[in-house]
């Protein structure tokens, strides 16, 4: 559906160019330059070739997307590789993003990505449950202790002495929670509450000090239940992970949520009644 703009009305600054970024982002192989302004015309009324113009040239100068001219033919524009900034020009957004936007950026293509090559490591190292992470083609220790090597060709995979169960709900999870990048990139307030209630609810949590599994876990869950409130189209995909028989036993084993042995359709209820408390 294409917005319909009085004479005279202008979006906000960088409004346009965001969505041209978004919109680059989830086309790994390239995106020819007609397409993009025949998109920007057709949802935003935009018919300014300059302007579109000016908007792909600013995000080439960010490093945010790339451009490979075609001798005869159209532009074709890409998506540069991951990168940090990347993570925070999404999780920033803007006043004007509407949760449907916000969902459509998260899920594309390059922070898909880069979730997977820096988010995932940047939160394992800062919680201190990895002992070591790759950066530039090297594994770096985070302690002095001896270590073997890693083997040829495991360049780029995250090294930790964790438990394969928590990589597991790690990985799968950052790559579900729009919040959860938010929140690694700004520490939201309201995340550090839900997973202190979280922990608090934890059986002898207090008389066993510091678990920083559980902490992690109660992390990623806290922005997991607040996604489902936040965003109700994420609903069906979250509530398709905390089903997941090897995502339970790991809320069972770290959180000790003995109700995920129940009845899916019954623990389930309890987990909406738990995200309600965040809505």
């Amino acid at each position: 559906m294409v917005k319909e703009r009085k004479r005279g009305q202008r979006y906000p600054e960088g409004y346009i160019e965001r969505r041209i970024a978004i919109l680059v982002f989830d086309y790994p192989e390239g995106i020819e330059e007609q397409k993009i302004r025949d998109w920007v015309k057709k949802t935003h009324g935009v018919r300014e070739k300059k302007g579109i113009s000016a908007h792909l040239q600013k995000l080439k100068e960010k490093d945010f997307i790339t451009l490979h001219p075609q001798k005869g033919k159209d532009n074709i524009w890409k998506p540069s590789e991951p990168k940090l900034k990347i993570l925070k020009y999404v999780s920033e957004g803007m006043p004007e993003d509407n949760k449907g936007e916000v969902v459509s950026a998260f899920y594309t293509w390059l922070v898909q990505k880069t979730i997977e090559e820096y988010l995932l490591p940047g939160f394992l190292k800062s919680q201190h449950i990895i002992d070591g992470y790759f950066e530039n083609g090297e594994f770096v220790y985070l302690t002095h202790l001896e270590r073997e090597e890693p083997e040829e060709g495991e360049e780029g995979v995250i090294e930790p002495d964790i438990e394969p169960d928590v990589l597991n709900f790690f990985k799968k999870g950052f790559k579900l929670s729009p919040t959860a990048l938010s929140h690694s990139v700004h520490e939201l307030p309201e995340v550090k509450i839900a997973t202190a209630l979280i922990l608090t609810a934890k059986p002898n949590y207090v008389d066993r000090g510091m678990d920083t599994r559980s902490i992690a876990v109660a992390t990623l869950c806290s922005c997991l239940l607040i996604d489902m409130m936040k965003y109700p189209s994420l609903r069906d995909k979250i509530g398709d992970f905390f089903r997941d028989p090897d995502i339970a036993r790991t809320l069972t084993t770290w959180l000790e949520w003995d109700f995920l042995h129940q009845r899916p359709q019954d623990w389930m209820v309890r987990i909406f009644e738990v995200g309600e408390i965040f809505r």
